[in-house]
Protein backbone atom coordinates (compact mmCIF):
# COMPACT_ATOMS: atom_id res chain seq x y z
CA UNK A 1 0.00 0.00 0.00
CA UNK A 2 1.07 3.97 -0.35
CA UNK A 3 -0.08 6.09 2.31
CA UNK A 4 0.21 9.77 0.96
CA UNK A 5 2.06 12.44 2.95
CA UNK A 6 -1.16 13.83 4.08
CA UNK A 7 -2.84 10.39 5.02
CA UNK A 8 0.47 9.39 6.87
CA UNK A 9 0.16 12.86 8.94
CA UNK A 10 -3.13 11.81 9.99
CA UNK A 11 -2.32 8.39 10.71
CA UNK A 12 0.87 9.56 12.88
CA UNK A 13 -1.74 11.95 14.94
CA UNK A 14 -3.75 9.12 15.76
CA UNK A 15 -0.59 6.89 16.63
CA UNK A 16 0.93 9.05 19.03
CA UNK A 17 -2.57 9.74 20.64
CA UNK A 18 -2.18 5.83 21.54
CA UNK A 19 -3.62 4.29 18.31
CA UNK A 20 -2.07 0.76 17.68
CA UNK A 21 -4.04 0.34 14.15
CA UNK A 22 -2.94 3.94 12.95
CA UNK A 23 0.59 2.91 13.54
CA UNK A 24 0.84 -0.37 12.19
CA UNK A 25 -0.37 1.40 8.79
CA UNK A 26 2.46 3.04 9.35
CA UNK A 27 4.49 -0.08 9.56
CA UNK A 28 3.04 -2.05 6.86
CA UNK A 29 3.25 1.26 4.14
CA UNK A 30 6.94 0.76 5.14
CA UNK A 31 7.94 -2.70 5.88
CA UNK A 32 9.50 -4.32 2.83
CA UNK A 33 11.89 -1.41 2.29
CA UNK A 34 12.90 -1.67 6.08
CA UNK A 35 13.70 -5.46 5.46
CA UNK A 36 16.00 -4.44 2.08
CA UNK A 37 18.05 -2.17 4.42
CA UNK A 38 18.03 -4.95 7.35
CA UNK A 39 18.74 -7.62 4.59
CA UNK A 40 21.71 -5.35 3.50
CA UNK A 41 23.46 -4.85 6.60
CA UNK A 42 22.72 -8.57 8.40
CA UNK A 43 22.53 -10.66 5.71
CA UNK A 44 20.23 -13.33 7.72
CA UNK A 45 16.59 -13.38 6.41
CA UNK A 46 15.69 -14.02 10.48
CA UNK A 47 18.71 -11.38 11.83
CA UNK A 48 16.64 -9.00 9.02
CA UNK A 49 13.38 -9.90 10.95
CA UNK A 50 14.50 -9.46 14.19
CA UNK A 51 16.05 -5.75 13.28
CA UNK A 52 13.22 -5.03 11.72
CA UNK A 53 10.80 -5.86 14.63
CA UNK A 54 13.19 -4.16 16.94
CA UNK A 55 13.16 -0.93 14.94
CA UNK A 56 9.66 -0.62 15.08
CA UNK A 57 8.87 -1.49 18.55
CA UNK A 58 11.46 1.27 19.28
CA UNK A 59 10.08 3.85 16.62
CA UNK A 60 6.41 2.66 18.65
CA UNK A 61 8.08 3.42 22.04
CA UNK A 62 9.02 6.87 20.28
CA UNK A 63 6.69 8.07 18.22
CA UNK A 64 5.52 10.78 20.54
CA UNK A 65 9.08 12.56 19.85
CA UNK A 66 8.30 12.14 16.13
CA UNK A 67 8.22 16.33 14.82
CA UNK A 68 7.49 15.57 11.13
CA UNK A 69 10.71 16.83 9.86
CA UNK A 70 10.80 14.13 7.60
CA UNK A 71 9.09 11.32 6.17
CA UNK A 72 7.92 8.31 8.87
CA UNK A 73 9.88 5.86 6.89
CA UNK A 74 13.24 8.20 6.79
CA UNK A 75 12.60 8.69 10.58
CA UNK A 76 12.34 4.95 11.28
CA UNK A 77 15.22 3.78 8.70
CA UNK A 78 17.50 5.76 10.69
CA UNK A 79 16.25 3.91 13.77
CA UNK A 80 16.71 0.63 12.04
CA UNK A 81 20.62 1.30 10.90
CA UNK A 82 21.28 2.17 14.16
CA UNK A 83 19.80 -0.86 15.53
CA UNK A 84 21.77 -3.32 12.52
CA UNK A 85 25.37 -1.64 13.59
CA UNK A 86 24.51 -1.99 17.17
CA UNK A 87 23.86 -5.59 16.28
CA UNK A 88 26.41 -5.92 14.25
CA UNK A 89 29.25 -4.56 17.02
CA UNK A 90 27.78 -6.79 19.25
CA UNK A 91 28.44 -9.94 17.32
CA UNK A 92 31.74 -8.58 17.38
CA UNK A 93 32.86 -11.43 14.36
CA UNK A 94 35.43 -10.59 11.96
CA UNK A 95 33.60 -10.20 8.87
CA UNK A 96 36.47 -9.21 6.21
CA UNK A 97 37.58 -13.36 6.22
CA UNK A 98 33.94 -14.87 6.40
CA UNK A 99 33.24 -12.36 3.35
CA UNK A 100 36.07 -13.00 1.36
CA UNK A 101 35.11 -16.65 1.47
CA UNK A 102 31.59 -15.71 0.49
CA UNK A 103 32.51 -14.26 -2.66
CA UNK A 104 34.98 -16.72 -3.71
CA UNK A 105 32.26 -19.22 -3.17
CA UNK A 106 28.96 -17.51 -4.59
CA UNK A 107 30.73 -15.89 -7.86
CA UNK A 108 32.03 -17.11 -10.99
CA UNK A 109 34.76 -15.88 -13.38
CA UNK A 110 32.02 -15.68 -16.04
CA UNK A 111 30.80 -12.45 -14.12
CA UNK A 112 33.71 -10.75 -13.37
CA UNK A 113 34.74 -8.94 -16.14
CA UNK A 114 31.30 -7.44 -16.51
CA UNK A 115 30.94 -6.57 -12.85
CA UNK A 116 33.40 -4.10 -12.95
CA UNK A 117 31.62 -2.27 -15.61
CA UNK A 118 28.04 -2.51 -14.29
CA UNK A 119 27.87 -4.34 -10.73
CA UNK A 120 26.33 -1.16 -9.75
CA UNK A 121 22.76 -1.21 -11.55
CA UNK A 122 19.59 -0.28 -9.90
CA UNK A 123 18.48 -3.46 -7.63
CA UNK A 124 15.89 -4.41 -10.22
CA UNK A 125 18.71 -5.03 -12.62
CA UNK A 126 20.60 -7.32 -10.14
CA UNK A 127 17.86 -10.16 -10.73
CA UNK A 128 19.42 -11.60 -13.80
CA UNK A 129 23.59 -11.89 -12.04
CA UNK A 130 22.09 -14.58 -9.81
CA UNK A 131 24.96 -15.11 -7.30
CA UNK A 132 27.08 -12.50 -8.09
CA UNK A 133 24.33 -9.95 -6.69
CA UNK A 134 25.05 -12.08 -3.63
CA UNK A 135 29.02 -11.47 -3.88
CA UNK A 136 28.37 -7.57 -3.91
CA UNK A 137 26.31 -7.35 -1.30
CA UNK A 138 28.98 -9.77 0.81
CA UNK A 139 31.57 -7.12 -0.32
CA UNK A 140 29.46 -4.01 0.82
CA UNK A 141 29.54 -5.64 4.30
CA UNK A 142 33.65 -5.31 4.05
CA UNK A 143 33.46 -1.19 3.49
CA UNK A 144 33.49 1.30 6.50
CA UNK A 145 30.31 1.96 8.40
CA UNK A 146 29.28 5.27 6.54
CA UNK A 147 30.12 3.87 2.93
CA UNK A 148 28.22 1.05 4.20
CA UNK A 149 25.25 2.67 5.15
CA UNK A 150 25.03 4.51 1.97
CA UNK A 151 25.89 1.51 -0.18
CA UNK A 152 23.05 -0.15 0.97
CA UNK A 153 20.29 2.81 1.49
CA UNK A 154 21.10 3.68 -2.71
CA UNK A 155 22.21 -0.22 -4.07
CA UNK A 156 20.45 -2.22 -2.01
CA UNK A 157 17.43 -0.58 -1.34
CA UNK A 158 17.83 2.28 -4.52
CA UNK A 159 17.18 4.95 -2.56
CA UNK A 160 18.28 8.41 -4.45
CA UNK A 161 20.58 10.55 -3.28
CA UNK A 162 18.25 12.93 -1.75
CA UNK A 163 16.76 10.03 0.53
CA UNK A 164 19.54 8.74 1.70
CA UNK A 165 20.79 11.85 2.60
CA UNK A 166 17.35 12.71 4.52
CA UNK A 167 18.31 9.56 6.33
CA UNK A 168 21.60 10.33 6.71
CA UNK A 169 21.52 13.87 7.75
CA UNK A 170 24.48 14.88 5.28
CA UNK A 171 24.54 17.06 2.08
CA UNK A 172 24.15 15.01 -1.44
CA UNK A 173 27.43 15.92 -2.24
CA UNK A 174 28.44 13.89 0.83
CA UNK A 175 26.37 10.75 -0.04
CA UNK A 176 27.86 11.18 -3.81
CA UNK A 177 31.51 11.38 -2.62
CA UNK A 178 30.87 8.40 -0.14
CA UNK A 179 29.17 6.46 -2.96
CA UNK A 180 32.30 7.16 -4.78
CA UNK A 181 34.45 5.75 -2.61
CA UNK A 182 32.60 2.90 -1.79
CA UNK A 183 32.58 2.10 -6.13
CA UNK A 184 36.08 2.34 -6.10
CA UNK A 185 36.86 -0.01 -3.09
CA UNK A 186 34.73 -2.26 -4.27
CA UNK A 187 36.01 -2.77 -7.78
CA UNK A 188 39.39 -2.95 -6.70
CA UNK A 189 38.03 -5.98 -4.25
CA UNK A 190 36.10 -7.35 -6.93
CA UNK A 191 38.76 -7.04 -9.81
CA UNK A 192 41.53 -8.50 -6.97
CA UNK A 193 38.64 -11.59 -7.06
CA UNK A 194 38.42 -12.18 -10.72
CA UNK A 195 42.44 -11.90 -10.96
CA UNK A 196 42.83 -14.49 -8.13
CA UNK A 197 40.08 -16.60 -10.36
CA UNK A 198 41.86 -16.35 -13.63
CA UNK A 199 45.92 -16.44 -11.97
CA UNK A 200 48.19 -14.16 -12.39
Amino acid sequence: MNVSREEEGEMIKKAQSGDTSAYEVLVRDSIDRLYRVALGFTRSDSDAEDMVQEACFKAFLSIGRFRGDSSFRTWVTRILINQCKDFLRSRNRGPQASDEAAIAEGSSADHAGSILASAFDPPDQWAARGEMREAIRMAIGRLPAEEKTVAVLVWIDGQSYSEAALVMGESEGTIAWRIYEARRKLCRWLDDYREEIHGK
